[in-house]
């Protein structure tokens, strides 16, 4: 009686092996089928997934030099972005070079755009400093002029730059869907952390000056550093950023698209 019960038992586990080994060749064949079906859509979504990462590879570069990139980034400028060591010198090359600047068609955006219009005239006196390459004090006029942009925007008063970049990114958090937000926004939202770590870092953290661009140090007159058009650009390029979001979401108070 005790040899049959075992018999069964083993058959019990033969018969469960088989079945088990039937139930996964149906399911690599079930998925052979849907691979053939669908190669080309995974394959499609294989370089889409290869490409979002070579693009955040680039975006994480871009922050650690202070740079918020706001034209689109193609797919040929992340690839280089993302790989060359020299970083500042490619976006030196992408907004400075050529015949037209593409610096020149961010100064022009914001002279247009409305959030900027109350800081028009101080706009154009920063403006007329750059073009005479008075660097320094082009980079304290930006500076004020984030300074107000971010109060405007913000509704905080002061010059509180930790609860102001946290409004603005709750503002995202409420008012656009992951799904309305393009590589742009993404790239534009990713930098705003490394800025608020660096570039409004207090300024009692440094003994001496840093490197790097710092706002306490420029606009509470301890800068002794010599300032380059690109530390201009950076400015500016934040600038152009912080506009671009508050349209957009402004945008999307209103109800539109």
């Amino acid at each position: 009686m005790a040899m049959e019960s075992s018999e069964n038992r083993l058959q019990e586990i033969r018969d469960g092996i088989i079945r088990i080994g039937q139930l996964l060749a149906n399911a690599f064949a079930a998925y052979r089928d849907w691979y053939t079906r669908n190669a080309a859509t995974i394959e499609q979504y294989a370089r889409a997934f290869a490409e979002l990462g070579v693009w955040y590879t680039a975006v994480e570069n871009l922050a650690e030099r202070q740079i918020v990139f706001t034209g689109d980034i193609s797919s040929e400028m992340a690839q280089k972005l993302s790989q060359i060591d020299d970083v500042d010198t490619l976006v030196e090359q992408y907004y400075f070079d050529g015949k037209s600047p593409r610096v020149n068609e961010v100064i022009e955006r914001c002279k247009q755009s409305p959030q900027l219009m109350p800081y028009s005239n101080l706009l154009s006196q920063v403006i007329s400093a750059y073009s005479a390459t008075h660097f320094h004090l082009a980079c304290i006029g930006l500076f004020s002029i984030v300074d107000g942009v971010l109060s405007d925007f913000t509704n905080i008063p002061g010059t509180h730059y930790r609860k102001r970049i946290t409004a603005i990114e709750a503002k995202m958090d409420n008012q656009l869907a992951l799904d309305d937000m393009d590589k742009k926004t993404l790239c534009i939202h990713k930098t705003i952390t490394s800025f608020e770590e660096s570039i409004f870092k207090d300024n009692y953290s440094f003994v001496n000056e840093p490197d790097e661009l710092n706002r306490h140090w420029v606009m509470h007159g301890r800068s002794r550093r010599t300032y380059t058009q690109f530390d201009c650009l950076k400015i500016l390029l934040w600038l152009d950023a912080i506009v671009f979001l508050s349209e957009k979401i402004e945008g999307k108070e209103d109800g539109n698209t």
